[in-house]
C-alpha cells in the first residue's frame, strides 16, 4: 500500500495535484508559507530552549539575554552574507544586462 502511494504513475500524480489545487480553504497546501513558518517556529523554539536551559542552570537573566542577542547577530550575519551573494549572483547580472542591452 505504501509503495502504491510513493510510486504513483504520472497520470495519477497529475489528477492528485489537480484535486489538491481545487481543494478549498485550509486543506490546500500553501508552499511559499512553509519555509517562513518553519524558520519562525525554529527561531521561537531555540529562543525558548535557551531561556529554559538558562533558567535550569540558574543563569542570570542578563546573561541569557546576551546569549539570545549574540545568537541573533550570528544568524543575522549569515543571512546578510547570503543576501549579498544572492545580489551578486542573481541581480547584478540582470542589472548589467539591462544597462548594456544584452
Amino acid at each position: 500500500m505504501v509503495d502504491s502511494l510513493l510510486n504513483r504513475k504520472p497520470d495519477q500524480k497529475r489528477s492528485a495535484d489537480r484535486e489538491l489545487s481545487q481543494t478549498p480553504g485550509p486543506l490546500r497546501r500553501r508552499q511559499p508559507n512553509r519555509l517562513t513558518r518553519s524558520i519562525l517556529l525554529g527561531t521561537v523554539a531555540v529562543a525558548f530552549s535557551v531561556y529554559w536551559i538558562g533558567r535550569s542552570f540558574e543563569v542570570d537573566w542578563t546573561e541569557i539575554r546576551l546569549y539570545l542577542i549574540t545568537s541573533l547577530l550570528f544568524v543575522g550575519v549569515f543571512i546578510g552574507a547570503a543576501l549579498v551573494v544572492w545580489v551578486v549572483v542573481r541581480l547584478l547580472p540582470r542589472l548589467l544586462r539591462k544597462r548594456f542591452g544584452r
